[in-house]
């Protein structure tokens, strides 16, 4: 556990520096959020909320450089693309 609060805290002061603080707070919560939609036991949650947050910030990345528009915005877009992806999922699982 306390790996776990020192890698987080860690991460929230190196993004706070780099991105702004509503930013990393979306960054955060956005996957999490994605991925309780999935599944409710924690092991695969924390598993699928960690390729969620990797791949909303890769696409993101590819699509910003792609396009030219701001890396930030588009991966928390992309995070929000996959929560909507998840809700759909979510919806059509009951």
């Amino acid at each position: 556990d306390q790996l776990f609060l020192l890698l987080l805290s860690l991460t929230i002061v190196i993004s706070l520096q780099t991105v702004g603080n509503v930013l990393v707070l979306a960054m955060l919560v956005t996957p999490a959020a994605a991925a309780r939609l999935l599944t409710e036991r924690l092991g695969p949650m924390i598993a699928a909320s960690a390729v969620i947050g990797a791949s909303s910030g890769l696409i993101g990345l590819y699509v910003s450089y792609y396009f030219g528009i701001s890396s930030g915005a588009t991966a928390l877009s992309t995070g929000g693309n996959f929560s909507i992806a998840g809700g759909f999922w979510s919806a059509a699982q009951v």
